[in-house]
């Protein structure tokens, strides 16, 4: 399971935001002008590429059913008129977090300036590596992956879309048969 979640998700989550830049030349635009301001070794320190890399995960998160966990404790809804009784399991859908339109104005849009101000409540929504003690043990490995390739690619390369492909659910959220074409980028 650990070798499928941090191959599976880590690369599907790169994919996507390529296919995702593609679709939006414009934060592709700005995200490599941003970089060309700075040394490669500073990229990762990039306040555009962390709102794109965070908007990518809420707006296309791998494990969009979420997780299961088995509740400790009864837990009163409702003002108490609805219980979940202790040793219930439960399924924390990500995707209904992250599109939350009482959290994210415009949530069914791909807008990485989103979390140049983002709110409490925002931050709050967002657990692409579920939480507490049971989160995601490669969290550190793939955000290091994704803020090393992503710029890296962004800076020497041009993405267009040849086929936008499907988005499917099967073990993960992400585009099938996507097809980009990658040129040098323009200087």
């Amino acid at each position: 399971m650990i070798f499928i979640a941090g191959f599976e998700t880590t690369g599907c989550t790169l994919s996507c935001i390529l296919v995702l830049l593609a679709q939006h030349p414009d934060v592709a635009t700005k995200l490599r002008q941003e970089l060309a301001t700075m040394y490669a070794a500073n990229w990762s320190k990039s306040d555009y590429l962390r709102c794109v890399i965070t908007e990518s995960k809420r707006f296309l998160p791998m494990a969009a059913l979420g997780s299961t966990r088995i509740i400790g404790r009864d837990i009163s809804c409702k003002g108490g008129s609805i219980v979940i009784p202790k040793g219930s399991h439960v399924l924390m859908p990500q995707i209904l977090a992250h599109r939350n339109p009482a959290v994210f104005e415009d949530s069914d849009f791909f807008l990485p300036v989103t979390w140049e101000n983002a709110d409490k409540a925002m931050r709050d929504s967002l657990f692409t590596f579920s939480r507490s003690n049971r989160n995601c043990v490669g969290q550190s490995l793939a955000m290091s992956e994704l803020y090393s390739v992503v710029p890296t690619l962004l800076a020497r390369y041009d993405f267009e879309i040849v086929d936008e492909g499907e988005l499917v659910n099967i073990l993960s959220f992400k585009y099938v048969g996507a097809r980009l074409k990658v040129s040098r980028a323009s200087k």
